[in-house]
């Protein structure tokens, strides 16, 4: 009788680790993908200089949460990082118009922050942020 409850328990102790591991592997990936299209989007607005258009446009997508589901920090950080995105841009866009051939000048704005989006550099930033959160 002993030998069974003790192989129950290890049985009830193995499930509830691995429930808890693949939950975390899931709440870690919600939060990669929401720190990333919450960067895009700001990307857009900032990069849009925050105009009517693009802001309806944010509106009616919801694509990301605006629950604070990534914490206040997060959004500060991701906030200062997509308005250094939108001065990148405009200055990239300045000099295209002195460099650039006619037919490639302009902002190029959904390219970067498309290029942003599906980057490396990106998704280690959003994983160092989760570590940062999980300390």
């Amino acid at each position: 009788m002993k030998k069974l409850f003790l192989l129950f328990s290890l049985i009830i102790v193995f499930c509830c680790k691995q429930l808890k591991q693949r939950y975390e592997s899931q709440s870690d990936k919600y939060f990669i993908e929401n720190f990333k299209q919450v960067y895009f989007s700001l990307c857009l607005r900032y990069s849009f200089n925050n105009s009517d258009e693009i802001n309806k446009i944010l509106k009616e997508d919801m694509s990301s949460s605006s629950d604070f589901l990534l914490g206040i920090e997060n959004y500060k950080f991701i906030d200062s990082l997509s308005k250094i995105t939108a001065k990148q841009i405009k200055k990239d866009s300045i000099e295209s118009i002195i460099k650039r051939a006619e037919g490639s000048r302009g902002k190029r704005v959904f390219k970067r922050c498309l290029d942003d989006y599906t980057s490396k550099w990106l998704d280690s930033l959003a994983k160092a942020r989760l570590k940062m959160n999980n300390k």
